[in-house]
């Protein structure tokens, strides 16, 4: 119900409007704190990394996913059957 902190929310017509094939490439750059990072390349293997402000403790640092409240892979949902995306 209360919530402190900084949430930024992306909606689906931002994520429309970028060519990405999956969410984690779309989130770069839409919303403060979240730095993606692709160190492949490789065909199939092209999912990146998600470091919400930064590093976390004990090399804790990627963060939880949630699917309609179920703990999941973000890169596995279809980017066109997103309405927003919710960063905490």
């Amino acid at each position: 119900v209360n919530m402190t902190g900084a949430v930024a929310t992306i909606d689906s017509k931002s994520l429309a409007s970028r060519p990405i094939s999956n969410i984690s490439q779309g989130l770069q750059g839409l919303a403060p704190g979240v730095t993606v990072t692709n160190a492949g390349g490789q065909p199939g293997q092209d999912t990146g990394k998600l470091l919400i402000r930064g590093l976390g403790s004990f090399n804790a640092s990627s963060p939880m996913v949630l699917i309609d409240g179920v703990e999941g892979a973000m890169d596995v949902v279809d980017p066109n059957d997103i309405e927003s995306i919710s960063v905490l």
